[in-house]
């Protein structure tokens, strides 16, 4: 508390009369206290009507007489008064009460002390000591302390103490959270027994050779919650000592790194499928090689064997497709492209083969109605995703039927034309249907009516992925009783699968131009010249991309196109391509490759055939490749 400062009073005024100034006895009586007058604090002395009747500071005399209310700061007169009221009327002593001068911005603090005689309370005893200074530097200190805790919070990391002289742990709040715990362990051993078994004795090691060398080590260790899940942990810590230097505690932070742990294991395991994707990659390129070997050959031992060696002829092709399907599943793993490569396929030819998993893996009593139509219905699709999709329906069919115990449990399987530009295949069954709520979140990930263990809740969302990466739809339809069913549409393809080609391939007229093959298989050479000989074509080899260049540098104006192989030594396809064009030299090239195609495109090839490409597909490749070349050159001519 503090008072103005009256410059024009002096220290010295004389006490005239009683009746000027109140209280002179006792104003006498104090004047002996020389004591108080040298005292940091400040004395006033207050009679019932709450008068000044005794200062311990001489400038303060001339207030002597006049109200101490007056003299209190505003924000503090409330409490002041009923400090005073209690102690005057309860004689309590020594109360203690901080005031603020919002105004100066001080803080004081007074002491309260009733002086009594046998009657009672004859005056009121106050001493005030001006505690600014602590006041300022303990907000300070705990700004300073906020700062930190909210530098701790936005960390994450939870701090912890450990007395060894009475065995207590203490944790902040956010120590309680990683462990998921309501409150500390209350012991060491307690708090042993929330650690990973695994981890256990390796932790208790380090404490204790902390606590004998004095070495502690930064380390992680799994603590396991209260449900279960386990946790990934790194910890801190430093010892507390005593005057003696000896160690009688410690102290530290904890910080869950669980997200750092599997984000690092993710990592891990995204670099080890690059590794095993490159070698699968170069595995399946080999394989497409061979593949393309022996399709090639036989169609070609099909035109000239007798009718009986021809359906043996038709198991190895089927085979080696399926095996080509197989590669292809295998390089879209090894490569980093969205979606599976798609590939002309008649619906006939999927939903086949889901027929003979369906009919071969469900129960007996479930009817498996289809009927599927003459006229191909050709798709551009992967098909062994969209088989997947398709079975995922089926699947989530019979477990209805199978659940609720349907009569005459029943999966009907339609196939046809669907939207302009679109094939559609419709999956239903007689099951007991879906609420409304169900249906709509049937493609949500990891949503699943199934109980624990009979279903993940991702088969149907594995299936909407898939349909939205080849362009196509798939919706839901179900009520309660009237069973469910599945639309699929995919986009149609304008070209017929390989085993379609073959039947119209005596429509693709011959022939004539001349082909230069860039291949380093020599059986692959082998057999596409036979394949392009006799379509009329003429062909000229080279063994690898130099050998290639070379050849078109000196005999260039002889070759009409150029099929060549994208993965060759010394020289890949892409780069034949770009010394091509710094040669000067303009002639379309067909690129065959095991990978995707698109950036193939962008270093200019005419076409791009997948391995293991088919005899009836190539010949139509080449023969469009040079009637586009022809088209572009006439309109060059008529330009000019």
């Amino acid at each position: 508390m503090q008072f103005p400062q009256d410059k024009g009073v002096r220290a010295d005024v004389a006490v005239t009369s009683a009746e000027q100034r109140p209280g002179e006895a006792i104003q006498n009586a104090f004047s002996q206290m020389e004591i108080l007058q040298h005292l940091d604090d400040e004395v006033w002395v207050l009679d019932e009507a709450l008068r000044f009747v005794y200062l311990n500071r001489s400038e303060r005399q001339r207030l002597l007489g006049t109200s101490a209310i007056d003299f209190v700061p505003p924000s503090a007169r409330e409490n002041f008064q009923v400090a005073v009221a209690s102690a005057w009327q309860d004689g309590v002593a020594h109360i203690e009460m901080a005031w603020a001068d919002w105004a100066d911005g001080a803080y004081s603090l007074s002491r309260l002390v009733p002086m009594t005689d046998k009657h009672g309370v004859k005056h009121l005893l106050i001493s005030t000591r001006d505690i600014t200074a602590d006041k300022r530097a303990e907000a300070a200190s705990s700004e300073s302390e906020a700062r930190l805790r909210s530098a701790l919070d936005a960390s994450g990391v939870g701090s912890w103490s450990w007395s060894m002289l009475t065995g207590t742990l203490v944790w902040d709040e956010r120590m309680c959270e990683i462990w998921a715990l309501p409150a500390t362990p209350e012991t060491y051993p307690a708090y042993l027994e929330t650690l990973h078994p695994e981890d256990l004795e390796r932790v208790k090691a380090l404490v204790e050779r902390y606590l004998t060398v004095g070495g502690f080590e930064e380390f992680e260790h799994r603590i396991i919650r209260p449900s279960g899940e386990v946790r990934h942990v790194h910890c801190r810590a430093m010892a507390v000592v005593d005057a003696d230097g000896t160690t009688v505690g410690m102290r530290g932070g904890v910080f869950d790194v669980t997200e750092r742990r599997l984000l690092e294991e993710r990592l891990r395991n995204v670099h080890r499928l690059e590794a095993v994707g490159r070698l699968t990659a170069g595995i399946a390129h080999n394989f497409n090689n061979l593949l393309g070997i022996i399709i090639p050959n036989v169609e070609l031992c099909r035109e000239t064997s007798p009718e009986l060696a021809k359906a043996h002829l038709d198991d190895i092709e089927s085979a080696a497709e399926r095996a080509a399907e197989m590669v292809r599943q295998l390089m879209q793993f090894g490569r980093h492209e969205q979606g599976a490569p798609k590939r002309a396929v008649t619906l006939q030819t999927i939903v086949s083969r889901l027929l003979h998993i369906c009919r071969t893996t469900f129960e007996p009593r479930i009817v498996i109605e289809c009927e599927l139509p003459a006229e191909p219905l050709p798709i551009l699709a992967s098909a062994g995703e969209i088989e997947q999709v398709l079975l995922n329906v089926c699947i989530n069919s019979r477990d209805a039927l199978t659940t609720a115990q349907t009569d005459s449990p029943t999966i009907r399987i339609e196939v046809g034309p669907g939207s302009i530009g679109f094939m559609r295949v419709r999956i239903s069954d007689n099951g007991p249907g879906m609420r409304s709520e169900v249906r709509a979140r049937v493609f949500e990930p990891f949503f699943t009516t199934k109980g624990v263990g009979n279903g993940t809740g991702l088969g149907l969302a594995s299936a909407y992925g898939i349909m939205c990466d080849h362009g196509g739809t798939i919706i839901c339809e179900s009520e309660i009783g009237r069973g469910t069913s599945f639309t699929i549409e995919l986009p149609a393809s304008n070209e017929l699968p390989p085993e379609e080609q073959r039947k119209k391939a005596a429509s693709v007229p011959p022939g004539s131009e001349t082909v230069l093959i860039v291949d380093d298989e020599l059986a692959l050479r082998k057999v596409l010249r036979i394949i392009l000989e006799q379509a009329g074509f003429r062909v000229v080899e080279a063994r690898d991309g130099i050998a290639g260049i070379e050849l078109l540098l000196n005999r260039s104006h002889e070759i009409d196109v150029i099929v060549l192989d994208r993965s060759m030594p010394r020289m890949s396809g892409e780069q034949f391509l770009r010394e091509m064009r710094r040669q000067n030299i303009q002639l379309p090239a067909i690129i065959l490759t095991g990978h995707g195609g698109n950036e193939v495109a962008n270093e200019g090839a005419a076409a791009v055939l997948m391995k293991p490409a088919a005899t009836g597909e190539l010949v139509r490749t080449i023969r469009a490749v040079l009637d586009r070349a022809r088209a572009v050159a006439q309109l060059g001519k008529l330009a000019r």
